[in-house]
């Protein structure tokens, strides 16, 4: 009774020991650095002055054209965190100081790789 007592304990902390570590992975997040260029017109073809465009709106998923998330940016940059382990979609529109939002930029892609931990440092013999 005893023995299988101490495995059934072993295997449950190897088994809270696993799942820790793979939710670690997951987990982790990574930047995703986005960079733009201002629109220097309207659709109809009359100037964008930049002082009429208010902002950008960012959006991305993890399906082409299918943005779950956003957020609202002044300058032509922005950093987005996504979990690792998955692929991204992002694009980028226009917001002018009266609140019209241009069409989608054109979307790009990247695969966000899950962190893998930092090496052990200082090896020595003892």
């Amino acid at each position: 009774m005893r023995k299988h007592s101490y495995r059934k304990m072993v295997l449950a902390i190897f088994g809270v020991f696993f799942i820790l570590m793979v939710a670690y992975g997951v987990a982790r997040c990574a930047d995703v650095g986005l960079a733009w260029d201002a629109p220097v017109a309207r659709v109809d073809g009359t100037p964008l002055p930049a002082a009429e465009i208010a902002g950008y709106n960012v959006y991305w998923g993890n399906q082409p054209g299918a943005y779950t998330d956003s957020m609202n940016v002044t300058g032509l940059t922005a950093t987005v965190d996504c979990t690792g382990g998955f692929d991204y979609y992002f694009a980028v529109t226009t917001v002018d100081t009266m609140g019209q939002e241009s069409a989608y930029s054109n979307e790009v892609t990247t695969y966000v790789p899950l962190a893998v931990p930092d090496a052990p440092a200082n090896l020595r013999i003892q």
